[in-house]
């Protein structure tokens, strides 16, 4: 069966499916006004609070590792919801602090260290860190997780699985039940992934704060990835009622509203992700939205802008963490497109995960390189996993190769 015949089909079930589970959501939701990071009351002001508490201790104490693994815990999450890379780096510098003054058995400081390092992308680093600890607590079931998470970003699916039903044996809640979730859609088992994914985000209601806007987000993005806008919407919105000023959900839910053709609506939510922190993906859409609204003076700057920003960036090539974002912003904008591919086969080298196969197909076929980009195309439908992105851009390689396929 041709690969268009099959994305439509699967499109056509998802649309089936959107449309019974849409009914219970409002056709018109009131839309939560997005807050810049640090306001009074809002999920950032109460991390950095309690990272000034966790620091304030460590100052009169310089032996207190445990308030230096809270102090890590808590410039993780604040660095999730800002998007401030700088913060990784203070928690991982707060969590080695730990592991000097408490060098063994102390699995906390290396579980959040493995988390950190992951932010960077680097997954075979931070699966050595959960293993140090692992050989100390084998059913540890933070550790665990964490080593499942490195698993999973690394593209090693069949290892991450095995560890998430171990620790969701171990300990089952919210957390076991996202990331069983998320390795149950890349192996294309997309109702059992929704229905643990809803649990989660029910389940981690009681948590509230980030972790209870981060499991909606994760809802969201499972109904994204099969293009079903309106189900996405509702738990963006629904995350962003939890924490107005997460960075990411604004990106997000801006992303549906503009599918929807609602580009006034979504132009606060872009404006305000980008003032918080420049992101030049989230520039190159409110420009295309500002070139739409006929503002094109202020579309051709923002461009411009971008243009300089990424040109600065490929030539400080900072870092792994930067290579996958960075070739997507260089394609987006247009520009660059060699080294766009030289980012996305360097990001492959560290990572064999589905997201960088598909940029390096995006690459190849933006230096007129289909062809070679099939081998690839192939490996990133191996499972079946039903997401939209992946099948167009799969297609894309096919009909630029000018190769039909049954697979």
């Amino acid at each position: 069966m041709p690969l268009r015949l099959i994305t439509i089909l699967a499109l056509l079930a998802a649309l089936a499916t959107s449309a019974s589970q849409g009914a219970q959501v409002q056709a018109e939701q009131p839309l939560p006004t997005p807050q810049m990071p640090g306001l009074e009351g809002s999920v950032t002001a109460k991390l950095r609070r309690d990272a000034d508490f966790f620091a304030a201790r460590i100052a009169t104490d310089r032996f207190d590792w445990i308030s230096r693994n809270s102090l890590g815990a808590t410039l993780y999450s604040l660095a999730r919801v800002t998007g401030d890379e700088t913060l990784y780096e203070q928690a991982a510098h707060a969590l080695q602090d730990s592991l000097v003054q408490r060098p063994r058995h102390n699995p906390d400081a290396l579980a959040y260290l493995a988390l950190v390092t992951m932010a960077s992308h680097s997954f075979v680093e931070a699966r050595k860190l959960a293993n140090i600890g692992l050989a100390e607590e084998p059913d540890h079931p933070w550790l665990l997780a964490v080593r499942g998470d490195a698993c999973f970003g690394h593209g090693d699916y069949d290892l991450a699985q095995a560890d998430y039903q171990r620790v969701h044996a171990l300990k089952p809640g919210f957390s076991t039940k996202a990331r069983l979730a998320a390795v149950a859609f890349v192996l294309n088992r997309a109702q059992e992934s929704l229905q643990l994914f809803e649990e989660a985000a029910e389940d981690a209601a009681d948590a509230g704060g980030e972790q209870a806007a981060w499991a909606r987000m994760m809802v969201g993005m499972q109904h994204l990835k099969r293009h079903e806008w309106r189900l996405a919407r509702h738990h963006f919105i629904l995350g962003l009622r939890i924490a107005p000023d997460y960075r990411p959900l604004m990106g997000l839910l801006a992303r549906c509203l503009e599918q929807d053709g609602q580009d006034a609506l979504a132009r606060p939510y872009l404006q305000t992700a980008i003032a918080s922190r420049p992101d030049a993906r989230l520039q190159v859409r409110l420009a295309a939205l500002e070139d739409r609204a006929g503002n094109t003076a202020l579309a051709s700057q923002l461009r411009a802008d971008v243009q300089k920003r990424l040109a600065a960036a490929v030539a400080q090539r900072r870092g792994t963490g930067d290579r996958r974002i960075l070739a997507e912003s260089l394609m987006d904008a247009g520009i660059e497109p060699q080294a766009a591919l030289a980012l996305a086969q360097q990001d492959l080298e560290n990572r064999r995960d589905l997201e960088a196969l598909r940029v390096l197909c995006r690459a190849l076929r933006a230096n007129d390189a289909a062809s070679q980009a099939l081998p690839y195309a192939r490996e990133m439908l191996r499972f079946g996993t039903p997401d939209a992105e992946l099948q167009a851009e799969a297609e894309a390689v096919f009909e630029a190769a000018g190769v039909r396929t049954d697979s």
